[in-house]
């Protein structure tokens, strides 16, 4: 908690200042997404067979092109970042969010804050310090990050393919699951080419498939993202 208040005091800070301070560090991701919405509606019967009920599945599909920004106002030696979401495109954009961004990966929205898009929820944990981490990884090493956060919890389990000059080609897979009323499951995989020294992924590619169930009505919706790191003010200073 002392941590935590740490950063709300620095945010405060950077609150005040903002107009002339620079964040102490700017990314951007052009990001291609594709997404598809199945709803299986059950309980429905059919005039013609009066006997049973059925199912029935709508789908619908989207593509987006978009630029996600994430700010890091500030930091703290634990790890935690105070950072700043937005993204912003032709049909699908989000105005400024502000979350506290842990060492494993897992979030908490400040006070008044809007929840993140989908797309951007799958980015942010690739940025923090603990996720994937500073220490090099050799080839085909392998390791996993446990998450919980009040009712949140997720698996990822990362694997190294390949190692670059300055980047790691690492392949994932994850799983996590929100509960209570408005609960929801999800699955995914993908893989990030990954700067350790400057903790940031060049390229993020993911497939994830979310499942929400309420009574009676199913809906899955799957998402194809493409991230590319388009600017990073840390590249300035290499």
């Amino acid at each position: 908690m002392a941590a935590l208040a740490a950063l709300l005091v620095s945010a405060g800070a950077s609150r005040a200042a903002e107009a002339v301070t620079a964040p102490l560090r700017h990314l951007a991701f052009d990001l291609a997404l594709e997404i598809t919405y199945v709803n299986q509606q059950g309980g429905l019967r059919d005039v013609a067979d009066p006997t049973g009920g059925g199912t029935v599945e709508t789908q619908r599909g989207e593509t987006h092109q978009s630029t996600i920004v994430c700010d890091i106002v500030a930091a703290n030696p634990d790890g935690d970042l105070l950072v700043d979401v937005s993204e912003t495109g032709v049909e699908r954009s989000a105005p400024v969010s502000r979350l506290v961004l842990h060492l494993d990966g897992t979030y908490e929205m400040l006070v008044n804050q809007r929840p993140l898009t989908e797309e951007e929820a799958a980015l942010v944990p690739f940025l923090a310090r603990g996720y994937i981490g500073p220490q090099s990884h050799p080839l085909n090493d392998s390791w996993e990050v446990d998450g919980k956060l009040d009712k949140f919890t997720s698996k990822t389990k990362f694997h190294v393919t390949a190692v670059k000059t300055e980047t790691e080609a690492i392949a994932f897979d994850e799983e996590y699951a929100f509960s209570g009323a408005e609960g929801f499951t999800g699955v995914g995989h993908g893989d990030v080419d990954y700067d350790p020294g400057k903790l940031v992924p060049e390229r993020v590619g993911l497939f994830l498939t979310m499942r929400l169930q309420q009574m009676g009505h199913d809906t899955t919706v799957r998402y194809r993202a493409n991230y590319t790191l388009k600017e990073d003010s840390f590249a300035k200073h290499g």
